[in-house]
């Protein structure tokens, strides 16, 4: 009994084939691989192949899983008996411009472009993607707890990297949403405001 008497034959397999249909997938989940071969792009990815399953948690009953996809900010649900996966659940975004939830963006924002703890609001949205997850119940209620913390596909090949610095120039802010002053834009993308932060051009 027991795992020792596990063979192949019990071996299951949860794909996420279903989620390819254009009005499946929520718009807020982060599909955007690219295929390539040597260098060469050859086509978009599907949402099967871009999604990337990493840490599990399981309920208490044993009937569903949930599965961190931390590049494409979701969780996957997941019946354990049927192998299928039922949802992707979208994690949105966090707001960084609100009271109590500020950040310190850069590390040359003191004296002589040293690093300064500071930490305010600013007019950033982030994603969570998040990686480590784990499950409870409490009073009959199923709790996930994740470990958001953050990633970027820098290690693709080129077609795929979406991470830059704020600051880059390749990265053009929209001038309307911030009062329609390029003075304000560029006070934004100084190293000493957000310049230093790394964020996605995807």
């Amino acid at each position: 009994g027991g795992a020792a008497s596990l063979t192949q034959a019990n071996v299951q397999t949860a794909n996420f084939t279903a989620f390819n249909a254009p009005t499946i997938l929520h718009p807020l989940i982060r599909v955007y691989g690219r295929i390539q071969l040597g260098g060469t792009f050859l086509r978009n990815s599907t949402v099967a192949e871009d999604l990337e399953p990493e840490y599990i948690t399981i309920s208490d009953d044993g009937a569903t899983a949930w599965v961190t996809c931390q590049e494409n900010n979701c969780i996957a649900v997941v019946n354990i008996n049927t192998a299928t996966v039922t949802s992707l659940l979208p994690l949105g975004f966090k707001n960084y411009n609100v009271t109590g939830a500020g950040l310190d963006p850069s590390d040359r924002d003191g004296a002589g472009s040293t690093a300064l703890a500071n930490i305010n609001n600013w007019p950033v949205f982030g994603l969570f993607l998040p990686d480590g997850i784990s499950s409870y119940k409490a009073n009959g209620q199923q709790y996930l707890v994740t470990a958001n913390e953050g990633d970027a596909r820098a290690d693709w090949g080129s077609a795929n990297n979406e991470e830059v610095r704020l600051s880059d120039a390749s990265y053009v802010l929209d001038t309307a949403k911030f009062g329609g002053l390029a003075s304000n834009v560029a006070t934004l993308k100084a190293n000493a405001a957000l310049g230093r932060l790394n964020v996605t051009n995807r």
